[in-house]
């Protein structure tokens, strides 16, 4: 998981027994639709929307998978199956520092789970070729001056990507076409910025 607060030190959970402070906790649901289908080369990622917590402490959050290896995610992370069971459970024990101006983007863990263990259908974590990862969060504000330990919950389910349907609407609709592609005689309303991004054909 990625946020604006970079991580500085890691410390034990027990070593915060006697740090008063805010506490605020979080869950962020991010859903990846046709996961087995997915172009991204090993180390490339998918970063979720960012969600923002707090109001004066304000933070910004995200959930970043790389699809085929290399890379991050946090807290208690875990994927929903296809009846919305929670499996493949990853939790991190312990605390990590985030500061504004800290080198480190984010944290999480490099082999959450194996692809091809997650694309297999017996074992039920995709339901319609779809991920659902499940993120658990819980910020505690040890800079804050009230010291009255109050906390505060927040759940954020992150809207599903509607990108690949708003491209096949795109192309179903001749609107704003500003190119045709003649195919014996039939004439196809295309979009260059689309053609030239998909294929060096087209530069």
């Amino acid at each position: 998981m990625d946020q604006k607060r970079k991580r500085s030190s890691d410390e034990s959970i027990d070593d915060l027994s006697n740090i008063h402070g805010n506490a605020t906790k979080f869950n962020i649901i991010c859903s990846i639709q046709n996961i087995s289908k997915r172009t991204e080369k090993t180390g490339e990622r998918i970063d979720s929307p960012t969600c923002v917590i707090g109001s004066k402490g304000r933070s910004e959050w995200c959930l970043t998978i790389c699809p085929n290896g290399d890379k991050e995610d946090l807290k208690e992370l875990s994927i929903l199956n296809d009846i919305g069971e929670v499996k493949n459970v990853r939790n991190s024990k312990g605390v990590n520092e985030f500061n504004v101006n800290g080198e480190n983007d984010g944290w999480g863990f490099l082999k959450f789970v194996k692809k091809d263990f997650l694309l297999n259908r017996s074992n039920g974590l995709l339901l319609n070729d779809q991920l659902k990862i499940f993120c658990q969060v819980e910020i505690i504000d040890l800079e804050s001056e009230n010291h009255h330990n109050t906390e505060t919950s927040v759940n954020i389910i992150i809207p599903q990507s509607k990108l690949s349907l708003d491209y096949g609407d795109m192309f179903e609709s001749p609107s704003f076409a500003d190119c045709t592609i003649k195919v014996g005689d039939t004439e196809i309303k295309v979009h260059k910025a689309v053609l030239t991004a998909r294929s060096p054909f087209f530069l």
